[in-house]
């Protein structure tokens, strides 16, 4: 989380200012994603202790993760961008 910053940073001085010049926008947003994505998040994010500088940060997002049930990345596609993140199951 202490990386974030920087990513944003980067986000801004590389993409978005160049946004408005595409032919086309892709949005690549799944509606299910945070749901997949609260498998792998909430479990690393409850490690990080209260003398930790990202536990505010962690406590924000587990906030926002609690609205959400888990959904197994089994009936996430193989070809989904979404696996750039989660990866791909033993045996696919």
């Amino acid at each position: 989380m202490a990386l974030w910053p920087k990513v944003r940073k980067g986000e801004e001085g590389q993409v978005f200012q160049f946004r408005e010049l595409a032919n086309v926008h892709f949005n690549s947003h799944l509606f299910y994603e945070l749901s997949v994505l609260k498998g792998y998040e909430e479990p690393i994010l409850k490690e990080i202790k209260k003398d930790s500088p990202a536990y505010m940060e962690a406590q924000r997002l587990l906030n926002i993760l609690k609205y959400f049930d888990v959904l197994d990345d089994i009936w996430v596609p193989p070809f989904s961008l979404l696996r750039e993140f989660i990866g791909m199951k033993e045996g696919k």
